[in-house]
């Protein structure tokens, strides 16, 4: 990889789904291939106000990645800065192709089958665990593409 690839995820609020899947990216990138210098992740949320931390159940999970997490909103400079954008839901792959039409080519629905992460928010820590592991299971899938170049 010549060029760091950015790598935005992208849910409601950014509090629970796209920090936990920019916290599992930043794992595998650090335990399995050694490229903290060559792959950026961040995420954002559609409908956040800047600034929320993230939900108490992802930080526990996460820790101690979303220590010091602070939510941002999904913008247009937000998405020129990225490569490529995985969205956690079809409803925000879908909004986010008709509000930034331009960057269409890079915005991606994060499962490759279009399905639907469910928003643990307000939900006890066992499904906050469940969300985890299937969102482990397309992140996983996604940094694998990745990182082999098939998003050229």
């Amino acid at each position: 990889m010549n060029n760091p690839r950015r790598i935005l995820f992208v849910c409601g609020e950014n509090t629970c789904r796209s920090p936990m899947a920019e916290t599992i990216a930043k794992k595998w990138i650090e335990e399995n291939y050694k490229l903290e210098n060559e792959i950026i992740i961040k995420s954002a949320g559609v409908e956040t106000v800047p600034g929320w931390f993230a939900a108490s159940h992802a930080a526990t999970i996460c820790s101690p990645y979303l220590d010091e997490h602070a939510s941002q909103q999904v913008s247009e400079k937000l998405l020129g800065d990225s490569d490529i954008v995985f969205c956690v839901s079809p409803g925000y792959f879908e909004g986010l192709i008709r509000a930034f039409g331009a960057q269409s080519h890079k915005i991606f629905p994060l499962a490759l089958d279009g399905s639907p992460v469910d928003d643990p928010y307000g939900r006890d820590i066992s499904e906050y665990i469940r969300v985890y592991q299937l969102l482990e299971t397309h992140v996983h899938q996604r940094m694998r593409e990745v990182y082999f170049g098939e998003f050229n």
